[in-house]
């Protein structure tokens, strides 16, 4: 399946087309005609590649799964997964702490 996507998407010629006269230019991007919009595939070579991390990541226990995707939420986009807030600052004004016991 893979390969006749890789087919299709390298190949150069393409299926007619209706071409309506009416058409404006925000209809051809509705609908897909505008090369500048068109849908580019591109090969992922590393899709059966072994993710370490990853699996070192699934291999922890729930707990602390969730409590390292909530600091890194934290920390990176100033969001609090229990209050389900975006902060403005760093400081998180008004978010009560890290867990969910907290926001109780």
């Amino acid at each position: 399946m893979r390969r006749d996507l890789e087919e299709a998407a390298m190949s150069t010629s393409r299926l007619p087309v209706y071409e309506d006269a009416e058409e404006d230019e925000d209809d051809r991007k509705a609908l897909g005609k505008d090369p500048v919009q068109a849908t580019k595939y591109v090969v992922a070579h590393d899709l059966d590649d072994e993710d370490t991390e990853l699996d070192e990541f699934n291999a922890l226990p729930l707990e602390e799964r969730l409590g390292k995707v909530a600091k890194y939420l934290r920390e990176e986009h100033r969001y609090c997964f229990w209050c389900k807030y975006a902060y403005p600052d760093a400081e998180m004004e008004g978010c009560p702490g890290l867990t969910e016991e907290d926001h109780d």
